[in-house]
């Protein structure tokens, strides 16, 4: 086979080749067979037509650079490996072999810190009277991937009531986190730093934690756990210990409003929401149509079902297909997204927020009027840099009762600040 190319030095080809239509639908296109390969390896089951589209993309000559820089910025590298391990009859060379094994224990690894860390934190908070739900991640993992090895988690999430939160603050930090946002900025009050979540490090063992108190943020739809029915709530046991999770008709939402907040930057989090719809073939999808108008995030669930059906071939029952119609909107979308997600210079993270494709996208899905104006004035907030910091705090002290005056603050303290600059470089320039 020609699949026994070096990392280092890999050969490329796009073309397309042969590839049997009947493999996948992926109408969307894909524009290198490379792409094709990765798509069919983002499953946990693998099926005999799948197996053979993958062996016959095999034989040909494949730029395993790409594929391996593709793979890796889709956080999808375990399912990939998975994949390939299970199709019979195909043995990669040396050297992809060792690299794809040593990233795949090394996931497992850090995956069993994380979650030795996960259970040591959520004892301490059940052992406070602190009721705490794991967000995604490992247990999300063990849920619809049926293993902590097939799904790769960066950081801890966990969401708290916002009564709970200093508490829970207090004792994530007593394990040895301390806040981090990534900037380097250390300190302030929690909803200074974001609007729905803060950021700890614990340096020493190298795993982030976020600690919610809210879902995400407040223009976005859905806010905090209490707002959540109860009745979508229920337990599952992880590790030695019972934790709150989602029933599949509420974290099937909370998936595809996650994705969508990220512009589905990342293929793993479509593999998510296939994974979920595939290992839950009784869910009640009048529920799922119920919360999703009901915090008007209907847009955002036609945009999720509308991707894994057309990129992972994930089948979506008919009547559900009819009831959730791909609006020109979510096709167009669909299309972009597609392009990012095989993109190799593609903007991830933070800095696509700041971009006018993030806002005009975001701004699209949504059809609650009161959501589109909180995005609008969180997107000027945030570009005109009036969110206050620490040193609006310490230039007017306040109780944190009243720390929403610290947005009225901020502008006068800026004010001040230049205009006394201003007025000394004038005076210099006077005396000279």
């Amino acid at each position: 086979m020609r699949n026994s190319i070096s990392v280092d030095a890999p050969s490329r080809s796009d073309g397309l080749g042969n590839v049997p239509k009947e493999y996948g639908s992926l109408t969307l296109g894909m524009n290198r067979i490379e792409d094709q390969l990765i798509i069919h390896c983002a499953h946990v089951e693998m099926n005999p037509l799948r197996a053979e589209a993958i062996r016959e993309i095999l034989r040909q000559d494949l730029d395993w650079g790409y594929v391996i820089k593709i793979v890796n910025r889709n956080r999808i590298m375990p399912l990939f490996y998975h994949s390939l391990s299970t199709v019979p009859d195909v043995i990669l060379g040396e050297p992809l072999q060792r690299y794809f094994k040593s990233r795949f224990q090394h996931n497992i690894q850090y995956s069993l810190l994380l979650k030795s860390e996960l259970l040591k934190i959520l004892h301490q908070f059940e052992s406070r009277g602190i009721v705490s739900l794991p967000l995604k991640g490992l247990v999300l993992a063990e849920a619809i991937y049926g293993s902590i090895a097939l799904r790769m988690c960066g950081d801890l999430d966990i969401l708290v009531d916002e009564a709970d939160y200093p508490e829970a603050e207090r004792i994530v930090m007593g394990f040895g986190y301390k806040t981090f946002t990534g900037s380097g900025e250390n300190s302030g009050e929690p909803k200074f730093q974001h609007k729905y979540h803060r950021g700890f490090i614990n340096e020493e063992k190298g795993v982030r934690l976020e600690l919610h108190w809210e879902l995400i943020e407040r223009d976005r739809g859905i806010v905090q756990m209490k707002d959540v029915p109860s009745a979508l709530i229920t337990s599952a046991d992880f590790g030695n210990m019972s934790v709150q999770v989602f029933q599949p008709e509420f974290l099937i939402l909370y998936l595809c409003m996650h994705g969508y907040k990220h512009q589905w930057e990342r293929l793993s989090w479509l593999c998510d929401i296939a994974e979920l719809i595939n290992t839950h073939p009784t869910l009640d999808w009048a529920v799922v149509l119920q919360q999703a108008h009901k915090f008007h995030l209907f847009n955002v669930l036609a945009m999720g079902l509308f991707l894994v059906e057309e990129l992972l071939d994930c089948e979506i029952p008919a009547a559900i297909r009819s009831e959730v119609p791909n609006s020109p909107t979510v096709v167009e979308l669909g299309k972009q997204i597609e392009q990012e997600i095989f993109s190799e210079s593609s903007v991830q993270g933070e800095a696509r927020r700041e971009t006018d494709d993030y806002l005009s996208f975001n701004y699209a899905l949504l059809t609650d009027p009161m959501q589109r104006m909180h995005l609008l004035y969180n997107v000027a907030i945030r570009r005109i840099k009036l969110t206050p910091n620490e040193r609006d705090r310490e230039w007017i002290p306040l109780p944190k009762e009243v720390s929403f005056a610290y947005f009225i603050i901020r502008p006068m303290r800026l004010v001040y600040q230049y205009s006394k600059k201003y007025i000394k470089t004038l005076y210099r320039i006077f005396r000279n």
